[in-house]
């Protein structure tokens, strides 16, 4: 099982279908580089030792990809295995390589400067030396800068890619980790006084970089919850990390063979058996599918391309249901709660919710908003009472522990500023 973003739905969590100005970090200086980004210290530290990065096992899923690449085998799945159960996918296993791997280098289409597709997520994107040395230098990539991709290279099983920027700046080379889909980014949702990520790492690193992106907008909406900012980031953290978009633009989905069952598998039970199969017991768990009615079972959870590829499978029998069965982008909403969310068909809330970030934001506070029971919890500090509305009583108290924690981490992050 992959990152809480990616987490099944358990039965009672299927919700109840009625119910800013960016300021960009400064570049880096030494004291910086010696912290990296998240992916860039887990190249330094494999270049070093021949390990495997492991010392952030404090923190939770990231607002960015290399927080579902690096973090989920040795943070996230065994958290969400303990809080969900194991749903027989396998870990997956980094290895020390044995020899330098070679560089493999793919060139990219010309890139069209006036469309930038991506956006560096991290605010300590390190700029690196052209293959095959990719050796890191003192220059970093500001968040929020926004990037075309010109070539791609790998390297010891992780990609690399040359971006330039909107305005033509060839800033060379870096980890694709760092980098996002452009649709995350939304410069009038950060603050004007970012929180200094110097010193910072692991969770409070996360948190950090999660308020200075969209501290601005997830402040406004607290405020007009009557919650506090810490409470709406660390929802949002552990719902996702506000991660909405994979690096090649589609939103971040999970299809639940469950939910699609019961909206058209048990009225077409040979076809669907065909196609997907889910547990007898824990239906939200044991979830495979194949599009050949005679090839191998394919386990998807945690890889947005199969997750896709199971959806388009499902639309193809029946489209409705199929996009009624996914919970959608950063704030993981599923597709049944349409109409409580404001929309006139589960079709346009698909459309909308993969247009960019600010509508899955607006999606997650919607659905607070219009849940009591949600809101009351949010309100009074109950966390195990806002997981058990927004998610479900599976678990409750564990996921309920873990907002918790994010806001008593942000809270001290933001008291730390007010003092200094």
């Amino acid at each position: 099982m992959k990152s809480l973003a990616h987490r099944s739905r358990d039965e009672g969590q299927d919700r109840a279908e009625s119910p800013r100005r960016l300021k960009r970090q400064p570049r880096g200086n030494a004291a910086a580089l010696a912290r990296l980004s998240a992916a860039d210290r887990a190249v330094e530290a494999q270049d070093e030792d021949g390990g495997f990065f492991g010392g952030i096992a404090d923190s939770i899923s990231g607002g960015a990809r290399w927080l579902m690449d690096l973090v989920d085998d040795n943070i996230v799945d065994p958290i969400s295995d303990f809080l969900f159960g194991e749903d027989e996918e396998q870990g997956h296993t980094e290895e020390t390589p044995q020899t330098e791997a070679p560089v493999v280098e793919a060139p990219v289409a010309e890139p069209d400067l006036a469309v930038a597709e991506h956006v560096a997520t991290d605010a300590l994107s390190l700029v690196r030396t052209p293959p095959p040395a990719l050796a890191s230098t003192e220059d970093i990539i500001p968040v929020g800068t926004l990037l075309v991709i010109v070539s791609e290279a790998d390297k010891d099983g992780r990609a690399y890619v040359e971006v330039e920027g909107e305005d033509g700046r060839a800033w060379g080379w870096t980890l694709k980790a760092n980098l996002s889909s452009s649709k995350a980014h939304d410069p009038s949702m950060a603050v004007e006084e970012p929180l200094s990520i110097e010193g910072l790492s692991g969770e409070s690193l996360v948190l950090a970089q999660l308020y200075n992106t969209k501290g601005a907008y997830l402040g406004d909406e607290a405020q007009k919850l009557s919650v506090g900012v810490e409470d709406t980031a660390a929802v949002l953290q552990a719902e996702s990390g506000g991660a909405g978009f994979s690096d090649d633009g589609r939103m971040t989905i999970r299809f639940e063979n469950h939910i699609f069952y019961g909206r058209w598998g048990s009225s077409n039970p040979e076809t669907y058996n065909q196609h997907f199969k889910h547990s007898s017991g824990k239906s939200w768990t044991g979830h495979y599918f194949r599009e050949d009615p005679d090839g191998e079972w394919e386990s998807f959870h945690g890889d947005q391309s199969a997750e896709w590829r199971a959806l388009a499978l499902a639309r193809s029998l029946d489209d409705t249901a199929g996009l009624l069965s996914i919970s959608m982008g950063a704030a993981q909403i599923m597709g049944f709660n349409y109409e409580s969310q404001g929309f006139s068909s589960v079709q346009e809330m698909f459309e909308q919710m993969n247009s960019g970030i600010r509508p899955q934001l607006e999606g997650m506070f919607t659905f607070i908003a219009n849940n009591p029971s949600c809101l009351r919890g949010l309100q009074s500090g109950d966390y195990v009472q806002f997981a058990r509305a927004y998610n479900g009583p599976g678990q409750a108290e564990a996921y309920g522990a873990i907002i918790s924690r994010h806001a008593a981490t942000l809270r001290g992050l933001l008291d730390q500023q007010q003092v200094g």
